[in-house]
């Protein structure tokens, strides 16, 4: 819930809700020193998530754990609901960045087998470029690409004219 209170800290005219599929996760960031009208925390299948209209969707480190289908789907749904001039954000590791994904995937079996700090239901799934660059094309969306210097980390800014 960290990035979910930064956004909320920085603009108090700003709704900020922040999901997560494990519930623990959710106490614990609805729990934390902060906790102003602005923001909200709940526990939500993402698979099945329908979201309102929103000026913004950050999508940060999830896909992976959805088959394809399951991610493209999410897209798409949040790409109906963006309003004009809005953004999606996403991040994930794209397996693509050949170079350097070896050490994204040792991370995600750090997190999840060894530490059992993320709870997957699917053999992870980590998104090809082409997937993100083809969801854009589909909703007209502006590309704007941040790479990871270490891992094959990549953020997608995708913004709505």
């Amino acid at each position: 819930g960290y990035l979910s209170h930064l956004l909320a800290l920085q603009s108090f005219d700003r709704e900020v809700i922040g999901l997560d599929y494990d519930e623990e996760k959710i106490q614990v960031a609805a729990h934390s020193h902060y906790s102003g009208e602005n923001l909200w925390f709940a526990q939500a299948d993402l698979t099945q998530f329908t979201p309102d209209t929103a000026d913004c969707f950050i999508i940060k480190d999830v896909l992976h754990y959805f088959p394809a289908s399951e991610q493209e789907a999410l897209l798409r749904r949040c790409g109906e609901k963006l309003n004009a001039g809005g953004v999606i954000i996403i991040r994930d590791g794209i397996e693509d960045e050949n170079r350097k994904h070896g050490v994204t995937k040792m991370t995600e079996v750090f997190s999840t087998k060894v530490f059992g700090f993320n709870k997957v239901e699917h053999q992870l799934d980590f998104l090809p470029e082409e997937r993100v660059l083809s969801f854009a094309q589909e909703f007209n969306l502006d590309i704007e690409r941040l790479e990871s210097k270490a891992t094959s980390n990549v953020t997608f800014v995708l913004r709505k004219d």
